[in-house]
């Protein structure tokens, strides 16, 4: 009962925004944002997928084809990501766009240079502090 009800929920929900074949039987929906824009060169990509039901609104999510670029994460890009499913077409936009300077570099760097930052701020603070006349 639970399991009919979750699979009328995705139906509903995928008829609203997703894709009919001509014949009104498949419903074909991206899963997660449209367009994808991350920021800086660690940013991990997570593809959602696509689903895909049939005319019983049985899942044959396992028919959607992938296709198109490779999303790189460690340069500025524009991808596109298509999906196909008994022959309707969905495609997904990634924009990967340049971060800050500490986002360029390896993790292991940005925190070496933070701390370094950080003590020396600590340890300027305290001459300072030695250096001061009543």
């Amino acid at each position: 009962m639970v399991r009919a009800l979750l699979l009328t929920a995705c139906l509903l929900s995928a008829a609203a925004d997703g894709v009919r074949d001509g014949t009104g039987s498949i419903v074909f929906k991206l899963m997660g944002e449209n367009p994808v824009v991350l920021v800086g060169f660690e940013t991990h990509f997570t593809d959602y997928g696509a689903l895909c039901l049939d005319e019983k609104g049985n899942n044959i999510s396992e028919e959607v084809v992938y296709g198109g670029h490779v999303v790189d994460t460690s340069r500025p890009s524009v991808n596109t990501i298509t999906y196909t499913c008994r022959g309707n077409v969905l495609t997904r936009k990634v924009v990967v766009k340049a971060g800050s300077l500490l986002a360029k570099m390896p993790m292991g760097w940005a925190w070496a240079l933070m701390l370094f930052l950080g003590f020396g701020y600590v340890l300027g603070s305290q001459v300072n502090e030695g250096t001061k006349r009543n």
